[in-house]
């Protein structure tokens, strides 16, 4: 990994006697573009909300550029673009209003870049916040995040309830942000086509705790799916070393297994099965049936398990 932009160490976080983020540790360098995962309460904005000291962790330690989230400076803080869920914006306030509370706060602000959105975007300045649609709301968020030009990109959900002419716009926004020299992202999805498309690593989050940090495609190629035929009635398939999940029919099964081995494949061998074929899995799939599947303790990466 390059140098790192963020540093998380046993970050944990508790609400009451409930934990909404266990012992999480992970490192994202720099140029990285990281994907945070899970099903919804895994704790992906409580950990999002902890990395910009916005929330104090019950134990552990976050950092950004080498400072500590619980005291991270204005100068620090300069370098950092935030897309929160449902992109919370000022209602009362006009575009160009918004753009210049923006740029008061950041030395590296670029308003012909701004505008230059504003026109990609066929929005006027002049519009208030308060009267644009959703879409509209998120292409402002994106626009004021780039044009501060930040290091670090932090975005929670941020294609959450936008259509998909308006998302493809947003996410063509991100890659020109990334294919700059040096930048980084840190972003939370449900929508995981989009993830597949910018992200270089994703992290999975079940239950609070983490348990995969790895390169996209080590995950994808990680996960295997096979299709099993059988002449009579299907066996449990428990006995399958490494399963995540499976689902039975009438005379065939599907069985998802995490980095199957010779003693997966000798075991898928042994359940009788007169066909069995390797299925294509896509980051969805995959990501659905880890997260859904029974064996939670499997695990992918160095910081988890």
């Amino acid at each position: 990994m390059k140098s790192p932009v963020v540093e998380v160490k046993g970050l944990t976080r508790y609400f009451g006697s409930k934990a909404a983020v266990t012992d999480v540790s992970f490192g994202v360098g720099e140029g990285e573009v990281f994907a945070l995962l899970g099903p919804n309460g895994a704790g992906k904005t409580t950990i999002m909300r902890m990395l910009l000291g916005l929330l104090e962790p019950t134990r552990g330690q976050a950092a950004l550029f080498g400072c500590p989230s619980q005291a991270l400076t204005p100068a620090i803080r300069a370098r950092i673009g935030y897309l929160a869920e449902g992109h919370c914006l000022y209602g009362w306030m006009r575009i160009k209003h918004l753009a210049a509370f923006t740029a008061g706060t950041h030395p590296r602000w670029n308003g012909r870049q701004f505008g230059d959105f504003m026109d990609y975007f066929h929005l006027s300045p002049k519009e208030r916040i308060g009267s644009l649609s959703n879409g509209q709301r998120a292409q402002v968020s994106l626009s004021l995040a780039l044009a501060c030009d930040p290091e670090l990109l932090v975005m929670d959900d941020p294609t959450l309830g936008l259509d998909t002419g308006t998302r493809h716009e947003f996410l063509r926004g991100i890659i020109d942000l990334v294919s700059r020299e040096g930048r980084t992202v840190i972003f939370s999805s449900h929508i995981l086509p989009d993830v597949e498309r910018i992200a270089s690593r994703v992290a999975i989050l079940i239950g609070s705790v983490l348990r995969a940090d790895v390169p996209l495609e080590d995950f994808k190629t990680g996960m295997a799916r096979y299709h099993l035929a059988f002449a009579g009635e299907v066996p449990s398939l428990q006995g399958i070393p490494r399963l995540v999940n499976r689902t039975i029919m009438e005379h065939e099964a599907l069985v998802t297994l995490v980095r199957p081995g010779p003693d997966t494949e000798e075991a898928l061998k042994r359940t009788g099965a007169s066909a069995c074929e390797r299925v294509d899995l896509s980051l969805e799939d995959a990501f659905v049936d880890y997260t859904s599947g029974g064996e939670r303790r499997l695990t992918f990466g160095a910081n988890v398990g």
